[in-house]
C-alpha cells in the first residue's frame, strides 16, 4: 500500500524544501499521497493545504505576539487533522515556532505516529538548549548543516545530515548570463549591486527604508552602479510599494513569475552575474556564497526583541557562513548598528578591500564543500530516502 505523509511548512523556505521533498518521495513511490499545510510549490506537487500559509510567516519574539491567537488556533487545527487522518508519518518543515508546536500536539494526540522534522532549529544559537524540548516529540531530524547531528545526538535525538540545497550545483551558462543582462539592461562591464531586504513582510517593512538610504548614498558617490532588488512573488506588492519611496529607483527582478525551469534558474543567474550584495540574514547568504557573490549583512529587530535576543542568544554571529566557517568573514551590522551611514561605510570599504574580499571567497568555497549533500547526491534525494527508511523501520518494529 502506498505511503501517506502529512507535511507541515510555515513559510516560503519550508514550501520550497517541502516541494522538493515531495518530488523525491514521488520518485521512490509514484503513488504516494500527501496532506497537510504548505504553500504554492507544495500545492503544485499535489498537497491540498488546510489554509493559506502566508499568515504564519513572521520573525522576532515580539513580532509573533499580535499573531499568537491565530497561530495557536492554526496549531490546534493542524494537529487535530494530522492525528485524525493517520498518515504513515508527519514531516514538519522549518518554521519551528509553528511546526514544532504542531508536532508536540500531534505526539500528545497520537503517541505512536512517527514525527520527522526537516531543518534543525538553531539549537546551537540559544542558551536554553532547545534540543531538550524536542526530544519528547520528534523522532528524527533531517539537518541541512553538517555539524548539527552531533549536537542533536548529545540531547538524545537521532538525525541525518542531508545537505543544504542552497549550495547545490547551479545550472548557469554564459548564454543565460548574456540573456539576463540584456533583459535587465546591464552592460558587460557594469557593476551590479544586489539589495536583498528579506522575504518576510515584517523584515521588508523594517529593512527596505534603511537599505533605500544606503542605495541613495552609494549612487550619489558612484552613479554608474546598477542596483537590482530580487523579489519573491509572496512579497511582490509590498517590495514594489516600499522601493517606490526610495530616492533612487532600483530594478526590481521577479524571478518566479512562471514555473518553467528557465524561470526558476533566473535568480541563480542573477546571483552569478552580480558583483556585490547587501543582504538581510538568512539562507540567501548561502545562495550568494554558492554563486561566489561578495556581500555584507544588515539586520534589525524592534527594540524589545533586540533586548530579549541579546539575553537569550549564545553566539555572536547570525550569519550562517560565519558560523560554519568559524570566523567572521561576512561583516554584520545587527540591531542598532543597522543604520544607513554605517552600512554605506562598510559597503564602500568592502568594495575596495581586496584581502577581505579574497577571504570571503575562500570561505565560500570551504562552506559550500562542508554543507553539500554527501555521496554526490542531492539533498532532497537523501531526505526522501531517509524518510522512507524511517517509516519502513517504524512499521516493522510495530507489526
Amino acid at each position: 500500500m502506498s505511503k501517506h505523509f502529512f507535511l507541515v511548512a510555515g513559510e516560503a523556505s519550508g514550501d520550497k524544501l517541502g516541494a522538493n521533498l515531495m518530488v523525491n518521495l514521488k520518485a521512490i513511490d509514484p503513488n504516494v499521497r500527501f496532506s497537510g499545510v504548505g504553500g504554492p510549490k507544495m500545492i503544485q506537487q499535489g498537497l491540498n493545504s488546510l489554509f493559506e500559509y502566508e499568515e504564519l510567516s513572521v520573525m522576532g519574539i515580539i513580532e509573533v505576539l499580535p499573531r499568537l491567537p491565530n497561530l495557536l488556533r492554526r496549531i490546534r487545527t493542524t494537529a487535530n487533522v494530522a492525528a485524525s487522518c493517520q498518515p504513515d508519518a508527519v514531516i514538519t518543515i522549518d518554521s519551528p515556532d509553528f511546526t514544532l508546536r504542531v508536532a508536540k500536539q500531534i505526539r500528545a494526540l497520537e503517541p505512536n505516529l512517527p514525527i520527522i522534522h526537516y531543518v534543525c532549529p538553531s539549537i546551537w544559537a540559544w542558551r536554553d538548549q532547545r534540543a531538550k524540548k524536542m526530544h519528547s516529540f520528534v523522532d528524527h531530524v533531517l539537518t541541512l548543516l553538517n555539524f548539527e547531528p552531533k549536537i542533536l545526538k548529545q540531547h538524545g535525538i537521532d538525525a541525518t545530515f542531508v545537505g543544504h540545497p542552497a549550495v547545490e550545483d547551479k545550472l548557469v551558462t554564459i548564454n543565460m548570463e548574456i540573456e539576463l543582462r540584456s533583459q535587465l539592461g546591464i552592460n558587460k562591464d557594469d557593476f551590479v549591486l544586489l539589495v536583498l531586504p528579506g522575504s518576510r513582510k515584517n523584515e521588508i517593512k523594517r529593512l527596505t527604508p534603511v537599505f533605500g538610504e544606503v542605495v541613495s548614498m552609494l549612487i550619489c558617490k558612484y552613479p554608474d552602479v546598477k542596483v537590482i532588488v530580487p523579489v519573491a512573488n509572496s512579497v511582490r506588492e509590498q517590495v514594489s510599494i516600499e522601493t517606490q519611496k526610495w530616492n533612487v529607483q532600483p530594478t526590481l527582478f521577479f524571478s518566479d513569475q512562471s514555473k518553467n525551469d528557465h524561470s526558476l534558474r533566473q535568480k541563480d543567474t542573477l546571483f552569478f552575474t552580480s558583483n556585490f550584495a547587501l543582504a538581510a540574514s538568512g539562507t540567501v547568504t548561502l545562495e550568494l556564497a554558492a554563486a561566489n557573490t561578495l556581500h555584507i549583512v544588515a539586520y534589525d529587530f524592534n527594540l524589545l526583541s533586540r533586548y530579549l535576543l541579546d539575553k537569550m542568544v549564545a553566539i555572536d554571529s547570525i550569519n550562517l557562513i560565519n558560523i560554519i566557517f568559524g570566523k567572521k568573514v561576512i561583516p554584520e551590522l545587527i540591531g542598532n548598528k543597522c543604520e544607513p551611514k554605517q552600512i554605506f561605510e562598510l559597503l564602500e570599504y568592502m568594495l575596495f578591500a581586496k584581502d577581505k574580499r579574497n577571504e570571503q571567497k575562500a570561505a565560500f568555497k570551504e562552506v559550500t564543500k562542508l554543507i553539500s549533500a554527501p555521496d554526490k547526491k542531492k539533498s532532497g534525494q537523501i531526505a526522501a530516502e531517509t524518510v522512507f527508511d524511517l517509516v519502513n523501520k517504524h512499521q516493522l518494529d510495530h507489526n
